[in-house]
């Protein structure tokens, strides 16, 4: 019997009871609905979250840390190391301190707590400023706002603040500090303000620094020059190793999400060999018919599994396409509601259906169809021709 044939027979006696067929194609499909759809989901999350990521850092990047469990220090030693290795572009050193309050001269408002960062007076490209000028073009007491920053004060003309005499308070010290730029908001860092290392050094003794930024020469270097600073008992963070770990929680979300489509699948599946048994059952002189004309008990063992293939073929082909109106629909709705509210200003893919998702459903559920069908398929095929004739 050829397989095509096998096909066309099977599809055919869906035909025949049509009501059973449906409600069991709809559990598939009600099951690779909730599939597709969560894990969509969970992919849309995913490539928003790595594609904020990576706006705020570059590739070549490594920002290092101490341990807890090591004596290893983030000093003027360990930057001048970190400098003399092979494939290290710069090496900038920060101190982070928190302010009890932030206000500027003339200006009612105030801020509580406020992360202050001391950087060096050349940063390099850390800041991105939007107005202003770097630290490295001026001397004395100066700092650059983070755009983010100003929002506490509910100012949105940055421009304005430059010049101006910020005051920050740290308990019993201060410092009066000159606005000389603002970095923009799409910088990691915009929520706070910027001061030269030595300006920290007013407020606390600074034996080692809290952070250090590694550049890279190229992203190929990156890996070996994160072993060299492990192996120095530090901790290295590049923001490739920060996106693999972020895609690999996000799996287990995907797999979370997808638990309960997988879930009603196994119930559908239990539907399928419900309706294959009924059918084996219903169809026993036919299958005997079959036999005494020739078929051979392959042919009937392939036409009750590709049958049941059929089921979960249609269900999950159906499923996908329900999944993909769905979410098109919510993405659209979120968008829409966005729009009006003025909180995105492009439009937001919080559902992806990527192919690899699309396929993978699909042949999933014709898997499950397949499998479920089997064992009806299975005892269908070891009928005895003579005695599937003699029933009634």
């Amino acid at each position: 019997m050829k397989f095509t044939f096998a096909i066309l027979y099977g599809l055919k006696n869906l035909e025949r009871r049509k009501l059973r067929a449906v409600l069991t194609i709809f559990a598939v499909l009600i099951g690779t609905t909730l599939l597709s759809s969560m894990v969509s989901l969970g992919v849309g999350l995913q490539t928003i979250v790595v594609k904020n990521l990576k706006t705020v850092g570059e590739l070549t990047d490594i920002n290092v840390y101490k341990k807890e469990d090591t004596k290893a220090l983030l000093d003027g030693a360990a930057v001048n190391y970190l400098e003399n290795l092979d494939g290290v572009e710069r090496v900038t050193a920060s101190v982070n301190l928190m302010a009890d309050s932030a206000s500027f001269s003339g200006f009612p408002q105030k801020a509580d707590k406020t992360l202050v960062t001391a950087v060096p007076d050349d940063p390099g490209d850390i800041l991105q400023l939007t107005t202003g000028a770097t630290l490295n073009n001026f001397s004395g007491q100066v700092a650059i706002l983070g755009e983010n920053f100003l929002k506490e004060f509910g100012e949105n003309y940055s421009q304005e603040f430059l010049g101006k005499i910020l005051n920050l308070t740290f308990g019993e010290k201060s410092l009066s500090l000159k606005i000389i730029g603002i970095a923009e908001d799409e910088n990691i860092s915009s929520y706070g303000v910027f001061i030269p290392l030595d300006q920290a050094a007013v407020i606390k003794n600074i034996v080692a620094y809290d952070s250090l930024r590694v550049r890279a020469d190229s992203a190929q270097k990156v890996a070996g020059v994160s072993k060299e600073i492990k192996n120095m008992g530090l901790e290295a963070v590049a923001l490739d190793d920060l996106i693999d770990r972020v895609v690999g929680y996000f799996r287990l979300l995907e797999l979370a999400l997808g638990s309960v489509g997988l879930i009603i699948l196994g119930v559908a599946s239990l539907g399928i060999i419900n309706t294959m048994l009924m059918a084996t059952l219903e169809r026993t002189r036919e299958i005997g018919l079959m036999r005494a004309l020739g078929a051979s008990r392959l042919d009937v063992l392939k036409i009750f599994s590709l049958e049941a293939a059929g089921i979960g073929l249609i269900g999950g082909t159906l499923g996908v396409a329900a999944g993909f109106l769905i979410t098109s629909g919510l993405s659209a709705v979120l968008n829409n509601y966005l729009a009006q509210k003025g909180l995105a200003s492009e439009a937001v893919r919080l559902f992806i259906l990527p192919w690899w998702l699309i396929c993978g459903t699909i042949g999933f559920a014709t898997l499950l169809g397949f499998v479920s069908g089997f064992y009806p398929a299975l005892r269908a095929s070891r009928m005895d021709p003579v005695e599937a004739l003699r029933r009634e």
